[in-house]
């Protein structure tokens, strides 16, 4: 499949994983998904955030945001943040800071990988902080989900013999 052929749908029906996240603010896309795990799209689709020595974890996440992540490598994390729950087709990642608490859930399920994020603000100043970076957000996300589609085929190439 070529680049240019990886759709990424944004969904506007509410997603199960809301369920039991108070957001204040949450979107979803969804993509084919023929290989990787759920922790896969995860991972694939966040590696960015460690590129140029990790800048846009720091700036964004923890600066702008005020997101408390852990180191990017440490045991239990995806871009430092928390692995709350890991199966096949789930993987959720959680973090909470100063000005709003944060939720991304990655599923895989049939040929579809989902990407739901969620935000509950802490502080009257996280709504307006948010709104400006969820702009950014919604332009990268599908981005991310086509790079990740592109290295999760790739690795399903050179796996086989």
């Amino acid at each position: 499949m070529a680049y240019s052929t990886y759709p990424v749908k944004r969904i506007t029906t509410a997603p199960a994983a809301l369920v039991d996240f108070p957001a204040d603010y949450w979107d979803c896309f969804t993509t084919p998904a023929t290989h990787g795990s759920a922790e896969q799209w995860a991972r694939s689709s966040l590696q960015g955030a460690q590129s140029f020595g990790g800048l846009f974890s720091f700036v964004v996440w923890q600066g702008v945001l005020g997101f408390s992540l852990d180191a990017p490598a440490a045991p239990g994390t995806v871009a430092g943040w928390r692995m709350t729950e890991q199966s096949s087709g789930r993987c959720v990642l959680d973090a909470d800071g100063r000005l709003m608490r944060g939720r991304m859930v990655f599923d895989v399920a049939g040929e579809e990988a989902t990407w739901t994020t969620m935000i509950h603000y802490h502080r009257l100043l996280a709504r307006p902080i948010w709104e400006l970076a969820a702009n950014a957000h919604r332009a990268l996300v599908p981005q991310c989900l086509r790079g990740a589609q592109r290295t999760l085929n790739r690795a399903d190439t050179t796996s086989q013999p």
